[in-house]
């Protein structure tokens, strides 16, 4: 149980998890100081594009692995074949600027209930720092800077 004095702000980060019962659901969260912050000027080539390798996105995403396969995305080929792949190929489909937080970007490594096809959960929930430098991305019009 978390306590706030009042007037208080606080940020909770954790994975949403089920909750059936006479089901004991044990999670563990992250409690900050403060309401969310989001980042600011977000730079697909600084921030965004690395974030693919430090997540492990490549690793699928690249020569026979099976996010090339099933899901046609490339991302190996470097920031700009990335950027046209999300942006370009498939406009209002994997980035989408009227609806962010629908970008299949950001909605297949999620965790989702009913689960979608994506094979692992990469953000654990929308507080995730990687999926909020993503989704400010987005919606500061997903440039390629």
């Amino acid at each position: 149980m978390v306590s706030l004095g009042r007037p208080a702000a606080a940020t909770v980060d954790m994975a949403t998890s089920p909750v059936n019962a006479g089901v004991v659901t044990l999670a563990e969260a992250t409690v900050t100081d403060g309401a969310q912050v989001l980042p600011t000027n977000v730079s697909f080539l600084t921030s965004v594009f690395p974030t693919f390798s430090a997540r492990g996105c490549v690793a699928c995403h690249s020569g026979g692995g099976p996010g090339k396969d099933l899901g046609g995305l490339h991302l190996d080929g470097g920031a700009n074949l990335a950027y046209r792949e999300l942006v370009e190929e498939r406009p209002n489909t994997r980035v989408k600027l009227a609806t962010p937080e629908m970008s299949l970007v950001l909605t297949f490594p999620s965790r989702e209930d009913p689960p979608d096809r994506h094979p692992n959960i990469t953000y654990a929930s929308a507080l995730d720092p990687d999926y909020l430098k993503i989704l400010v991305w987005i919606r500061e019009g997903a440039r390629n800077n």
